[in-house]
């Protein structure tokens, strides 16, 4: 019986020193190492949704000012067309 109560304290102490070793310290606070890298993984996924969201937005801008300018051209050129058949 002593033996069985030895042999579960022993795991015990085991699996806490386990457990110490899977721990981060910060400042005031313990963080497991999976949820450190699992909160660093959320926060470079959202840093690259921001750019490729900026990007789609200046891309967009781009094509609108692109759009603008042909058809101010397209303008410009049927102008050139009627002052040259005058």
């Amino acid at each position: 019986m002593v033996s069985r109560i030895r042999k579960q304290q022993r795991e015990t102490v085991e699996s806490q020193g386990k457990e110490k070793e899977s721990l981060v310290n910060f400042w005031l606070f313990k963080v497991r190492k999976t949820s450190f890298a699992i909160a660093m993984l959320g926060l470079l996924i959202l840093i690259l949704t921001l750019f490729c969201m900026k990007q789609q937005n200046d891309y967009a801008l781009l094509m609108n000012e692109y759009y603008k300018q042909s058809v101010v051209i397209k303008d410009f050129e049927a102008e050139i067309d009627s002052l040259r058949l005058h």
